[in-house]
């Protein structure tokens, strides 16, 4: 389902990473080449050209030995091997022919994959059900002066927006920073976004090739992924209005919703790790209060590999919107993407500084911006290189709760004011790149286990 809220967030934490760009571009990975095949960058084998294919007729295989024996593995079992899963090394997607429906023989074929010798992990992939997550929204006047959400001139005495104009004032506007867009799509030849655009940042995993475009001839408008891209990454002085990280980079990542699987999902977020900074993702189960669901086998490893390996090691950051089914009573907390301790998770705000009326509660969304934007912003050169963790620490401790007004205001064991409607607050995009700057990083993440041994006792 489309989701709001995301943008605003993603393009704080993108202004947020502009920040420390100064010192950490020279770790960045190179650019690939903008005509490369996918996976080639990632020291995969090139996937063959060829037409989309069924999900329900796909696996994913993780493979023992030798990658070259990949090709031989597939073949033996009547597949066609297309390449890596995102940034799992050792996992392999494999299809049917396209004029060879296996559905019938589904059990058999997973079956022989499990015997194989060759193979560790064999996975049926299966279609969900995941919708954009757009809000009720207004329609989207053109001008900055409609942008109350980034600068409320017009508002309440309390200002309630991102407080965005400060940092463009320090030359803080997303420059340095890669965004890919994990959506339906990315019209990347509108005027407002073609200056910003990154073919490198960008792939359709639907029809396997580099351009991202939305599919023209669907039933649905297929327009939501530009929306998003817009929000963050619009260009300055130009036609419609300005994204909050009017510098930062952009790309389309494109996923079909309506046959989405676990693999296409993972090589969307797993798409160049060591190239994209932010992945935003304004989607998720469906939000009418019926689904628990979340990330299947292969889109957690991807989650926990990009925290750990992204970024030049600093880890990938990635963004999630929060759910519209406010209205229908939905809590995020039974969405996996939103609860997963890797993802960013972000609501929504109104005008009057209340939980918009189809936000979403749960105890793991970290803030909230205005209307229907989401976004994070980097950084700058004086900050120390932020990791996935900073990230999430920056947002806590700078949003701020007291602009907004909260029925369920609480007091955490740290001593911080938390909202299950708000989260730690509305985004700042000023607090948030002031304190970066002075920003001490926080230690790696630590898991601790233990064992816990029951004996019932009789007498």
């Amino acid at each position: 389902m489309w989701r709001s809220s995301l943008n605003t967030v993603l393009c704080t934490t993108i202004l947020l990473l502009t920040t420390t760009t100064t010192t950490s571009d020279a770790n960045r990975q190179q650019k690939p080449a903008a005509d490369s095949v996918r996976g080639a960058s990632q020291g995969k084998s090139p996937a063959p050209v060829i037409l989309a294919h069924r999900p329900m007729d796909s696996w994913a295989v993780t493979v023992g030995g030798e990658s070259g024996n990949i090709e031989y593995l597939a073949r033996k079992h009547g597949l066609t091997n297309r390449g890596q899963i995102g940034n799992l090394k050792g996992v392999y997607l494999f299809t049917a022919a396209d004029s060879v429906p296996v559905s019938e023989l589904s059990a058999a074929k997973t079956a022989a994959l499990g015997e194989d010798q060759l193979v560790v992990f064999a996975e049926k992939q299966r279609v969900q059900v995941r919708e954009r997550r757009s809000g009720y929204v207004q329609p989207q006047d053109p001008g900055w002066k409609k942008q109350w959400y980034l600068a409320n001139s017009v508002g309440s005495p309390r200002q309630l927006d991102l407080n965005v104009e400060p940092v463009w004032m320090q030359g803080i506007n997303g420059s340095g920073v890669v965004v890919g867009v994990v959506d339906d799509g990315l019209e990347w030849t509108h005027t407002d976004l073609i200056d910003n655009y990154d073919s490198s940042a960008s792939y359709d995993f639907v029809w396997d090739d580099g351009d991202p475009s939305p599919d023209g001839n669907s039933e649905e408008p297929n327009s939501h992924g530009t929306s998003c891209a817009g929000e963050i990454a619009m260009s300055r002085d130009c036609s419609c209005g300005v994204g909050v990280a009017y510098g930062c980079s952009i790309g389309g990542l494109k996923i079909d919703f309506n046959l989405i699987t676990d693999a296409m999902e993972s090589n969307a977020l797993g798409h160049e790790n060591s190239y994209v900074d932010i992945y935003s993702s304004s989607w998720g189960p469906s939000d009418y209060g019926f689904s628990v669901e979340g990330p299947g086998t292969l889109l957690q490893q991807t989650l926990a590999t990009g925290v750990r390996e992204g970024r030049s090691g600093k880890g990938s950051i990635y963004v999630w919107a929060a759910g519209n089914g406010g209205k229908y009573f939905d809590s995020c907390a039974a969405d996996g993407y939103v609860s997963s301790i890797y993802t960013i998770a972000v609501g929504s705000a109104d005008q009057n500084g209340r939980p918009a009326d189809y936000d979403e509660a749960c105890a793991a969304k970290m803030a909230v911006t205005f209307s229907y934007n989401s976004a994070t912003f980097p950084p700058s050169g004086e900050s120390p290189d932020l990791t996935w963790r900073d990230v999430q620490y920056l947002i806590v401790y700078t949003s701020n709760i007291d602009i907004l007004t909260v029925d369920d205001l609480a007091t955490n064991g740290a001593g911080l004011k938390f909202s299950h409607h708000l989260g730690f607050g509305a985004i700042d995009a000023e607090a948030l790149v002031t304190r970066a700057r002075h920003w001490t990083n926080v230690p790696e993440q630590q898991t601790i286990q233990t064992l816990y041994h029951h004996q019932d006792k009789v007498g």
